[in-house]
């Protein structure tokens, strides 16, 4: 998939609504980016938010945002990803369309009635898979197997070198049950750290690594060595986790700031997404700037858009244990013996 630009972004976008007929709800664009909906683009399974959009028309609207930029509020993170998906899936319907793929028409009504993303994400992967091998050299008379509901059958049918052969999509977990329960653990025993910070007027960025559960840790310890890392200027080592934390220095900066994103967790407490910590907990008091709203502006919600900042913290943390990152990373092996099944 090469490097997508404004313009390969916009084209997936019309296509994808003029297939499907689709037409986002009247001002919902406009409202998103006034901050109205601030959980809109969010993932079902951290976020728990009763969507009343289907998930096409949630990620329709994250890669909308991407093309109407500077705006009041940008959720970054979500939009980042919902700009990949639109464009994958508009490259799968055009190449299996082409080929007239039988059984297609049954997999795109799945698309257009998913609410949740983790049924969606299925839906299009299934597509993307089967576009894949429709290019493969040797591959022909591909065809998605129609679904019964009492009986199991593959995803794909189709000839390989001369030879049939099926195929079961299973799509990994975008976040599997102990990677979930860990990151809310982690974020629980650190946070009160930032409160003790803040309690004690400390703008500060601390760096756990835990050696052992979150929850068998606790709050209390984690804010106590904290708030010791600190003030000696030392790594604290105590049992199940160690703790190494500095001052930060008065926050400046010549331009208004998108937040939370990636620039600014980089430049303000070197956090690289996909770097080598796996988590940010981190809070920020200060003013946001509504530069991108006229004077007049009606309704809106908080803007995404720093100004200044009066106090802030975090604490960046990651897993040290071999065994709890194991457990971390496992691979989803329950899907995988689903599909052989």
């Amino acid at each position: 998939m090469k490097d997508y630009s404004v313009d390969d972004v916009q084209v997936s976008l019309d296509e994808l609504t003029a297939r499907f007929g689709l037409r986002a709800p009247s001002g919902l664009q406009e409202e998103f980016a006034r901050g109205l909906h601030p959980n809109l683009l969010a993932y079902d399974k951290v976020t728990r938010v009763a969507p009343t959009l289907t998930a096409l028309e949630r990620y329709l609207v994250g890669a909308r945002s991407f093309l109407q930029q500077p705006s009041h509020y940008y959720d970054i993170f979500h939009a980042a990803r919902d700009v990949k998906i639109v464009q994958l899936l508009n490259y799968a319907l055009k190449v299996l369309t082409a080929r007239k793929t039988p059984g297609l028409d049954a997999r795109t009504k799945k698309l257009v009635i998913e609410k949740t993303y983790d049924r969606f994400d299925s839906a299009v992967f299934e597509l993307l898979v089967a576009a894949r091998y429709t290019e493969r050299p040797g591959v022909n008379g591909l065809e998605f197997v129609p679904e019964t509901p009492k009986a199991k059958t593959p995803d794909l049918r189709m000839r390989q070198h001369g030879r049939e052969a099926f195929c079961e999509c299973k799509k990994m977990d975008r976040s599997q049950d102990y990677a979930l329960k860990m990151r809310a653990a982690a974020k629980e025993c650190v946070a009160p750290a930032l409160a003790a910070f803040r309690a004690r007027g400390m703008a500060a960025l601390a760096e756990v690594v835990f050696m052992d559960e979150p929850v068998a840790i606790g709050g209390a310890r984690m804010a106590s060595a904290c708030v010791a890392a600190v003030k000696s200027g030392t790594t604290i080592v105590e049992r199940g986790f160690t703790v190494k934390a500095k001052l930060l220095a008065d926050y400046n900066s010549p331009t208004y700031k998108l937040y939370p994103s990636p620039d600014f967790f980089w430049t303000r407490y070197g956090y690289r997404i996909r770097g080598d910590w796996m988590g940010i907990v981190h809070e920020v008091i200060g003013t946001r700037t509504n530069r991108f709203l006229p004077m007049n502006a009606g309704k809106h919600g908080p803007s995404s858009w720093l100004n200044e900042i009066a106090w802030d913290s975090a604490v960046k943390w990651r897993i040290g244990s071999d065994e709890l990152l194991a457990k971390y990373r496992r691979f989803g092996f329950d899907r995988l013996f689903g599909g052989l099944q």
